[in-house]
C-alpha cells in the first residue's frame, strides 16, 4: 500500500513519458513495443486512484482511440492489449 500511495506523484510523468514513446514511435516494428506500453499505462493507472488518473485520464483514452482507429491487421498485438486494457 505505501508503495501505490508513494507513487502517485510519479503517476503524470509516468504517463507522459509512455504516451510519448507510443507518438515517437509509430513504425511496424515497434508494433510488440507499442502493445506493452499500453500494458504498462493499464496497469500503473490501475494502480493509482481516481483521483490522480482523472487529469490524465482523457490524454490516454485518446491516444487508445487513435491506435485502435488506425486500421490495426488481424496480428497486430497491440490489438488484445487494447482490449484487455478497456
Amino acid at each position: 500500500m505505501a508503495v501505490k500511495e508513494n507513487f502517485d506523484q510519479h503517476f503524470k510523468e509516468t504517463i507522459d513519458l509512455l504516451l510519448g514513446c507510443l507518438n515517437e514511435n509509430p513504425q511496424p516494428e515497434y508494433r510488440q513495443f507499442r502493445a506493452q506500453v499500453i500494458e504498462g499505462i493499464t496497469l500503473i493507472s490501475s494502480s493509482v486512484s481516481d483521483a490522480v488518473f482523472m487529469p490524465e485520464g482523457d490524454k490516454i483514452v485518446q491516444a487508445m482511440i487513435f491506435i485502435q482507429q488506425s486500421n490495426l491487421d488481424k496480428n497486430d498485438p497491440q490489438r488484445s492489449y487494447l482490449l484487455s486494457a478497456w
